[in-house]
């Protein structure tokens, strides 16, 4: 139904005529004389124009209308809405999207912040320098051929948009006419036909990613030249004639039904949401495009609903995990930029979300005020959990389907005026990495802040995200834990990018990864790396949460508790469910170094059943600078800088351990196997085990641990360090257990204890909870 339809407005005046309601949805005020203004519907607006009574209401409204009224605010008069077809009531529904505004570029930057860009350009600004230096090496590049066979598939289309965008850049930026014109010529080059690829039921292509990727620089390239003062009309003209229809193709192949519609009706994340960049941006860039004003809506509309409503959660977790937070950015910050620009001082614009790709969202068909998406609460959050959690190198945390890759922190830094953010992008690892958006990031540069250390605390829980953060200092030698605990949205909305990893723990210490997750490798190897067994858990007869299909995410909620204790005793506790068991994991800090690791589980059915205290670590297997060593107790991976001891008992049964080799990902699309170990133990009541995690300086005095079963259902873990002795037992039974403790009868009582100098019970935290 269109928004102007007079059967879709608010019938607020039950006393007019049932065929003309003649209140819009945004004022419902029983207006229906009026001359046209944001309180009558299209028919009344008809009405006016031409004195008739289209609406069959019996009212004529004869007032002249206001001839410069814009009701929709969507750049078209009222009254060449009427001549054209269009609602001027809905701002998705117009000729063109605000044709009034010319000046260019308006993208990314504008003729204004040249001298200045220029003047970092000429300068040895550390990120200048580098962002620069990638520009001109990806501008040098020579333009490839189109492949005759599977043409969409190959990256060529993403290719040779990102050397037209930085071709188009340095002509503007340097005065350089060749540059320019190299970059008009590409953007005016055919191009295969996309069409057949939206044949059928479901799509077998890449083509929404790669198109998607390719217009976002497509679009910004033609804004850069229709700004670029001397280029030949005809030369922009030619660019225009060729990209527009593409645009076109792109767009109805996206929101209209076919194979692509369809996925994408599915698949509500990292894929749709390039696709809203790529309209967004294009939109923006050619305003004068029949549905740019419905793709803009579209756009900015189903991004808002899929980065704040679906994929994060309020405090900053992303659901299909960092990496994505990092690919899906490089095109979707791009539209927050360029939408934050069209603003300007505005709050907000009114917009239409019709819904054509995100059904769910309750926002669609009622317009609304949409604003900065950048500041948006939860867009902050995303960037501060993903700093708060990263590896003490800066890179990402690559949990659920992500790699160990950096973020684009310093265009968050600018568009957050966040010093942290600006911290982490001048990092070595993560070298002011900015993805695809080089160019759009050096033009931000003016407003990126001073770096400074992120002020909030060192250890914090997420809940809603799913973490539980335990991290020494911010420095790059810091030892971090993270506990996961990922429920509800953080873990349902990653769909197919989820990994079974409820209650796993992660742990870098010294500079070195010790305790590792697999990572993601890519969607076509992900099968290797995202089940229970590669993940650091209790496994139950040797299996992880089960996936219910293999394209959603995989059972076992888990929740965290807060965090307790104080700097020399931190713990947070854990809990999950599957397989028929409740498993509880409390994770002690001690003295900022040790972790006590006790894990407590409970079968449905009492019934027994194996368990397996399950580490990953980064040596043995083809690791090539770190090796592995099993013992009866555990095992040690030890490598350059740093080792990883493991010492661990299970409260009841007999303890076995064993190795195998499993995958983790080296890099996009390549893998290598690590070494794990397996502490195994049969038991039907009383069940869990005690661990210590010991991470050693390479070259450290190692302390003296031992950990043993020592009553049915109670373990005890006692850890020497230079005659510093500390000890702590795990009961998982449900009353206190009489233990000897150095020749002497303690009672210990259920959940993990400390247990003083004289053997006495100092501390205890429970095994229940959250």
């Amino acid at each position: 139904m269109a928004c102007g339809d007079p059967a879709a407005t608010n019938t607020a005046d039950a006393t007019a005529p049932i065929a003309d309601v003649a209140d819009t949805r945004e004022e419902g005020d029983g207006d229906v004389t009026a001359a046209p203004d944001a309180a009558d519907t299209r028919a009344d607006a008809e009405d006016a124009a031409d004195g008739g009574d289209a609406d069959d209401d019996a009212r004529v409204d004869t007032t002249p209308p206001d001839p410069d009224l814009d009701s929709d605010r969507d750049g078209v008069r009222d009254l060449e809405e009427l001549a054209a077809g269009t609602d001027p009531f809905d701002p998705a529904s117009a000729p063109a999207w605000h044709p009034e505004r010319t000046a260019r570029p308006r993208l990314h930057l504008d003729a204004a912040d040249l001298p200045a860009l220029r003047a970092l350009a000429a300068s040895d600004d550390p990120a200048a320098t580098t962002l620069l230096a990638r520009i001109r090496a990806y501008a040098a590049r020579t333009p490839p051929d189109w492949p005759e066979v599977d043409p969409w598939e190959s990256g060529t289309s993403t290719l040779l948009a990102r050397i037209a965008e930085t071709q188009a850049f340095l002509g503007l930026l340097d005065q350089d006419p060749d540059a320019s014109a190299a970059a008009a010529a590409l953007l005016a080059a055919p191009y295969p036909d996309p069409t057949p690829l939206n044949a059928g039921v479901y799509p077998d292509s890449h083509y929404n990613l790669y198109e998607s990727e390719a217009l976002v620089a497509a679009c910004h390239a033609y804004d850069l030249l229709a700004g670029t003062p001397g280029l030949p009309a005809a030369d922009l003209a030619a660019a225009h004639d060729r990209l527009a229809p593409r645009v076109d193709t792109f767009a109805a192949m996206m929101l209209e039904p076919g194979a692509f519609n369809t996925f994408l009706l599915l698949a509500q994340n990292n894929h749709l949401m390039k696709v809203f960049a790529a309209l967004g941006v294009c939109a923006i860039a050619l305003p004068d495009r029949p549905d740019a004003a419905r793709d803009l809506n579209e756009a900015v509309t189903g991004l808002t609903y899929l980065l704040f409503d679906v994929q994060a959660t309020p405090d900053g977790g992303y659901a299909e995990g960092w990496n994505y937070l990092a690919y899906g950015g490089q095109s979707w910050l791009a539209l927050i930029w360029a939408w934050r620009r069209f603003l300007g001082p505005e709050p907000g614009w009114p917009l239409y979300p019709g819904g054509a790709a995100t059904p769910s969202d309750t926002a669609s068909g009622a317009i609304a005020d949409y604003g900065d998406l950048a500041a948006h609460p939860t867009f902050r959050a995303m960037f501060r959990a993903a700093l708060q959690t990263a590896r003490p190198d800066g890179l990402c945390l690559p949990t659920d389907d992500a790699n160990v890759v950096p973020l684009p922190t310093l265009l968050a830094a600018a568009l957050l005026n966040e010093p942290a953010l600006a911290a982490n992008a001048a990092l070595p690892a993560v070298a002011f990495d900015a993805g695809a958006l080089d160019v759009l990031t050096f033009s931000a540069l003016p407003q990126v802040p001073a770096p400074a250390p992120p002020a909030w605390p060192l250890d914090e829980v997420l809940d809603e995200a799913g973490f539980a953060v335990f991290r020494s200092d911010r420095g790059p030698d810091a030892t971090l834990l993270v506990l996961l605990g990922e429920h509800g949205r953080a873990r349902s909305a990653g769909i197919g990018h989820e990994h079974a990893d409820s209650l796993a723990l992660l742990l870098h210490a010294h500079g070195e990864p010790l305790a590792i997750d697999p990572a993601y490798v890519d969607f076509e190897h992900h099968d290797l790396v995202k089940r229970g067994r590669d993940h650091n858990i209790v496994l139950v007869d040797g299996e992880g949460p089960p996936f219910p299909f293999e394209v959603t995410a995989p059972s076992g909620d888990a929740w965290l508790g807060p965090l307790e204790g104080d700097a020399a005793r931190t713990t947070v506790i854990g809990r999950t469910a599957y397989l028929g068991v409740t498993l509880w994991r409390r994770v002690l800090r001690v003295d900022g170094a040790t972790f006590v690791v006790a894990d407590r589980v409970v079968a449905d059915d009492g019934a027994p059943r194996t368990y397996t205290f399950a580490l990953n670590g980064l040596g043995g297997g083809d690791v090539p600078d770190g090796s592995f060593t099993l013992a009866a107790d555990g095992a040690t991976w030890t490598r350059p800088l740093a080792a990883l001891r493991v010492v661990t008992a299970a409260t009841n049964g007999a303890l076995t351990t064993t190795s195998r080799l499993e995958e983790h990902a080296t890099a996009h699309g390549t893998f290598a196997l690590h070494a794990t170990l397996d502490a195994s133990a049969t038991m039907a009541t009383d069940a869990g085990f005690l661990t210590l995690l010991e991470p050693e300086a390479t070259g450290a005095a190692p302390a003296a641990v031992t950990v043993a079963q020592v009553a049915p259902g109670v373990a005890l873990a006692t850890r020497d360090s230079a005659g510093v002795v500390t000890r702590f037992a795990s009961n998982t039974t449900a009353q206190a257990a009489v233990v000897a403790v150095s020749g002497q009868a303690i009672a210990v009582p259920p959940g993990l204890s400390e247990l003083g100098p004289d053997g006495g019970v100092t501390r205890t935290w429970p095994l229940v909870g959250p």
